[in-house]
């Protein structure tokens, strides 16, 4: 599902109603000025068969728990550029993250978010402030291709 540039929809209504949606597995979410911490959240909460979560310019995002998203296999954030929290951490099936200039994500969040991801084959840190560190903890991932 693609709500991609829908900016009239209101963020309570609409994650109720996506919230209903229980067999989505793909939810692609682009300059949505609606999307909130909170719906984000409750969505990923509702959509347990969730496995490709994208969301490109949404500023609104600065908290983001998607733990409970365990069928995740995808998540791609690109100019999310209020983000600083993202929490990944039962998402065990991921194979591909994206976090393209997301610049506020600290390095710690990033290496937390992507490290122990035995199975991740692609990670786009483009535009991150990641260090030289953190670039170093991430080198672990024998599986990354990309």
């Amino acid at each position: 599902l693609s709500l991609c540039g829908c900016t009239s929809l209101t963020n309570n209504a609409t994650v109720q109603s996506l919230c209903l949606m229980t067999h989505l597995e793909n939810l692609f979410l682009s300059a949505s000025p609606w999307l909130t911490d909170s719906g984000v959240n409750t969505l990923a909460m509702s959509l347990t068969r969730l496995k490709s979560f994208t969301t490109n310019d949404c500023r609104n995002l600065v908290d983001l728990d998607l733990s409970n998203s365990t069928c995740l296999e995808s998540v791609s954030m690109k100019d999310c550029v209020n983000l600083v929290d993202l929490d990944l951490s039962n998402c065990v099936r991921l194979n591909s993250i994206t976090l393209r200039h997301c610049r506020n994500l600290s390095t710690q969040t990033v290496v937390q978010s992507v490290s122990k991801r035995v199975q991740l084959m692609e990670l786009d840190l483009e535009g991150c402030n990641i260090t030289a560190e953190g670039l170093r903890s991430v080198s672990s991932l024998v599986m990354l291709t990309e």
